[in-house]
């Protein structure tokens, strides 16, 4: 039978994974865990993870979002059953670390904070990016990432555009020395004008305003 996944010969342009095959990588596992949080957050009964799991840090993800046991399949199929010492090593060493005696003091810790699409809209403030220069090392990632032009490189350090920034936090989540945090914006219009920075031509008068828009208003 066919596994529920493709890969293509780009040579011949045929098909080559019919049959068992490692189909579960860690690009799906933000999809699978957001899933898990919302299930979990609603029913009374375990939920099981899977699709996307590959390291033991990936584990302890899952039980934070509420799941109740965690399954491996591609990482062990690629990797060899000796993978799953690395797994339980890792994992031990964790809960060694942070002084958890029992995977149960692990499992649901996130769900709490987990916020539905209308909770989200109506908790959640818009913020935007802002830099410790004394931590910046000038690597650059968050220049290399950032779709909204919000960060300007200087000569070995970088820079926010706080009119630009969107606030997604993708720059605090690449940078290795966590010299990005992110701040509660002022209000909801400086984050839409933020978004929409790049096409002002494109968004109605009252998110970006123009000289004869403010002049109409004032009168």
């Amino acid at each position: 039978a066919n596994n529920n996944v493709l890969r293509i010969d780009t040579e011949s342009g045929k098909p080559i994974n019919y049959g068992p095959c490692a189909g579960t990588f860690p690009q799906i596992k933000a999809v699978t865990l957001r899933w898990v949080g919302a299930v979990a957050k609603e029913v009374g009964i375990p939920v099981f993870a899977g699709r996307g799991a590959t390291t033991w840090q990936d584990a302890v993800e899952f039980l934070m979002a509420g799941a109740a046991g965690v399954q491996y399949c591609s990482s062990i199929m690629l990797r060899g059953l000796g993978y799953v010492k690395t797994l339980v090593d890792g994992l031990e060493g964790f809960m060694i670390r942070k002084d958890y005696r029992k995977m149960s003091e692990i499992q649901g810790r996130a769900v709490k904070h987990l916020l539905s699409a209308k909770e989200f809209i109506e908790k959640v403030k818009p913020r935007y990016a802002v830099v410790d220069h004394k931590k910046c090392e000038g690597c650059f990632r968050c220049y290399e990432v950032c779709f909204y032009d919000a960060i300007k490189k200087l000569r070995r350090k970088i820079q926010v555009i706080k009119e630009n920034c969107a606030g997604c936090t993708l720059c605090t989540q690449v940078c290795p020395s966590q010299a990005l945090i992110t701040k509660e914006r002022e209000s909801v219009l400086e984050h839409f004008q933020a978004m929409a920075a790049a096409h002002k031509d494109l968004v109605p008068e009252d998110i970006y305003p123009s000289k004869e828009f403010e002049q109409k208003v004032v009168a």
